[in-house]
């Protein structure tokens, strides 16, 4: 578990960080990440993915919206959609559950960036 741990916080890192150093000359950049139940301090991916938050926002002093699910289909759709209203790019969606609802959202919002943590099958 450790591993993962550590492997999803540094790609988290990695994934924001880029976004990061554009906020700092481009204001559209705005990452946004919508955890799944169990919040931040599951030991599980919402874990990992806040820590590696965490580190994109000491080191980039960026500000990075967050939301958390209830656990229902129609509540992720909510919370993404959230993200959407506030202007969020990229919005990283955490665990497999927020599959559906991602690949519904993103089909329709072809200029927001999207990511999924725990899950293969969004071609977004």
């Amino acid at each position: 578990m450790k591993t993962i741990f550590a492997t999803c916080g540094i790609v988290i890192t990695a994934l924001l960080a880029p976004h990061a150093v554009a906020a700092t000359s481009t204001p559209a950049v705005k990452p946004c990440v919508a955890y799944d139940v169990g919040g931040v301090d599951d030991q599980s991916f919402n874990a990992a993915v806040a820590a590696g938050v965490k580190d994109v926002i000491k080191k980039y002093s960026i500000k990075v919206d967050t939301t958390l699910t209830t656990g229902t289909e129609s509540n992720r759709l909510e919370r993404l959609n959230l993200l959407l209203s506030k202007g969020c790019s990229p919005i990283i969606a955490v665990g497999s559950a927020y599959a559906t609802s991602l690949s519904k959202i993103a089909a329709v919002n072809p200029l927001t960036s999207f990511a999924i943590v725990d899950n293969a099958s969004v071609p977004y």
